[in-house]
C-alpha cells in the first residue's frame, strides 16, 4: 500500500535545488541516486526491517541501546549526511528515529526524539545495522516502541506506506 502525501515542496525544493547545483550529484553506490540536496522519490521511502534487539521491560526514565537491523527495498540509494548535502549538516539524509506509541492514530514523526545517521549510503538491497539509545518513559504503563526512517526536512518513511518496526515494552 503507498500514501501519497503533498511534501512542502516549494521551500524544500528551492533550497535542494540551491544544494544540488552546489554540490553536484551523489556517487553512493549501487541503484539509482538522487541529486545531492534533493527530495528522494516516493519510490525510495520502501524499508524492510530485519531484526530488532529491545527490551520487552524498562525502568522509568531508563535509557537502553537498541539495535536495528533493516535492508532498502527500493530501487533508489538512501544518502548518510556526508552524501546527502555539500555541507553534511544531515539535512537531506536518510536517519533512523523512535519515538514511544500509545494509540495507533499518532501521526507519523510525532513524539520522535534523538536520531542516528546512516555509516554510509546504503544501496538498493543493502542492509544496515544500527544502535540508537531509547530513554523510557517517565509513566509506568504499557507503551510500542517505534522505529521509523525519515529523510530530514522532507518526510517520515511511514507517511509513505513504509513498513512500521514496532516492539511492545512495558514500563515499571
Amino acid at each position: 500500500m503507498t500514501i501519497k502525501i503533498q511534501r512542502r515542496a516549494l521551500g524544500l525544493l528551492g533550497a535542494g535545488l540551491g544544494l544540488a547545483l552546489a554540490g553536484g550529484l551523489l556517487s553512493c553506490g549501487s541503484g539509482t541516486s538522487a541529486p545531492a540536496g534533493t527530495l528522494l522519490p516516493d519510490s525510495a521511502f520502501q524499508v524492510e526491517w530485519l531484526s530488532l534487539n529491545a527490551p520487552k521491560q524498562m525502568k522509568p526514565g531508563e535509557v537502553a541501546t537498541v539495535q536495528v537491523s533493516f535492508r532498502n527495498a527500493s530501487d533508489i540509494t538512501w544518502p548518510d549526511p556526508k552524501a546527502a548535502e555539500p555541507a553534511a549538516t544531515g539535512a537531506y539524509a536518510v536517519r533512523l528515529a523512535w519515538r514511544w506509541r500509545t494509540s495507533e492514530d499518532m501521526p507519523p514523526g510525532e513524539g520522535t526524539t534523538n536520531r542516528v545517521d546512516l555509516a554510509k549510503p546504503v544501496g538498493p538491497g543493502e542492509t544496515a545495522t544500527l544502535s540508537i539509545d531509547v530513554t523510557a518513559p517517565t509513566q509506568p504503563g504499557q507503551y510500542t516502541l517505534q522505529l521509523d526512517l525519515v529523510q530530514e526536512m522532507v518526510s517520515w518513511f511511514e507517511a509513505h506506506g513504509a513498513a512500521k518496526q514496532l516492539a511492545p515494552v512495558t514500563v515499571q
